[in-house]
């Protein structure tokens, strides 16, 4: 299932080959969107029972008293570009 996939990718260590953990925020950000598994994508929701894919990253930011933009299109101009070296949790 993708809940069982998800959660072996999670245990693999994936993110610690970067060298890095989570910051604090970005644990809650992504504990956030694990709690999320299952829910429908739905164009334009910002949940509680559904999310877009940046409904759903701005919705687990404002868990983690972090604001970001709602739309990709902000997100993408707004927010700063990670290289994939430097990629973390959240």
């Amino acid at each position: 299932s993708a809940d069982e996939a998800h959660a072996a990718f999670l245990k693999s260590g994936a993110f610690k080959a970067a060298g890095k953990g989570a910051s604090e925020e970005g644990a809650i950000a992504v504990a956030f969107v694990t709690a999320q598994l299952g829910k429908p994508y739905e164009w334009a929701a910002e949940g509680p029972d559904s999310y877009d894919c940046s409904g759903l990253t701005s919705q687990a930011w404002a868990a983690a008293k972090r604001t970001i933009p709602r739309t990709s299109q902000e997100q993408w101009r707004q927010l700063p570009r990670v290289g994939l070296k430097d990629m973390r949790p959240g």
